[in-house]
C-alpha cells in the first residue's frame, strides 16, 4: 500500500510540472497585453520554462545520487512552491481562463501551491530517505550549465532563423510578385 501511495505522490508532483506549463500557456495572452511589446516574446515564457526545467533535471539526477533522492525531491518541490508563490503574489493577486479573467494573470501561478504543499506534507513519510548510491561522485556544475545553455542557444537560434525564414519579405514568392 505504501508503494502505491508513493507512486500517487510522484504523479501529483509530475502534475505540478504539467499544470505549470498549461496554466502559463492559458495566461500568455493576458501577459502579452499587460507588457507592451511582449506579444512576440510570450512564447519564450513556455519555451524558457521547459528548457530550463529539462536542463536542470539532468543536474537534479546527479544531485539526487549524491545527496539522496528524497532530500533532492523535497528541496526541488519546495523551490517550485516558492517560485509559484513568488509569481502569484508579485504585485497583484482557482481555474484556467476564468482565473486569469477574474483574478489576473499572476494568480495562475498559485494553482500549484496546494498541490506542492500536499506533496511536501507526504513526501517524508512515503519516499525512502536514501539509496545505496547516495554520496558517490561529484557534481558537474559547468557541464550542467553547458547543457542548459546549449539547449537555450539551439532553441533560440532555430526560433530566430524560422521567424526570419517565414517573414513575408524573405519568401521567394514575394520577390517575384514585386517585379
Amino acid at each position: 500500500m505504501r508503494e502505491r501511495a508513493a507512486v500517487l505522490l510522484l504523479c501529483a508532483a509530475q502534475s505540478v510540472d504539467v499544470l505549470g506549463v498549461t496554466i502559463a500557456v492559458i495566461g500568455l495572452p493576458e501577459i502579452g497585453r499587460r507588457f507592451p511589446g511582449a506579444e512576440a516574446s510570450t512564447q519564450w515564457v513556455v519555451s524558457g520554462y521547459a528548457l530550463l526545467f529539462g536542463g536542470f533535471l539532468v543536474s537534479a539526477g546527479r544531485v539526487a545520487d549524491r545527496y539522496g533522492h528524497r532530500r533532492t525531491f523535497v528541496w526541488g518541490m519546495a523551490a517550485f512552491l516558492a517560485a509559484s508563490l513568488a509569481g502569484g503574489l508579485a504585485p497583484g493577486f482557482l481555474f484556467g481562463g476564468l482565473l486569469v479573467h477574474y483574478a489576473g494573470w499572476r494568480s495562475i501561478f498559485l494553482l500549484n501551491v496546494p498541490i506542492c504543499l500536499a506533496v511536501l506534507l507526504f513526501a517524508r513519510s512515503l519516499l525512502p530517505a536514501r539509496t545505496e548510491r547516495a554520496g558517490r561522485g561529484s557534481l558537474d556544475l559547468p557541464g550542467a550549465m553547458l547543457v542548459t545553455g546549449g539547449l537555450l542557444a539551439a532553441t533560440g537560434t532555430v526560433r530566430v532563423v524560422l521567424s526570419w525564414a517565414l517573414s513575408p519579405c524573405w519568401r521567394p514568392s514575394s520577390w517575384w510578385r514585386s517585379r
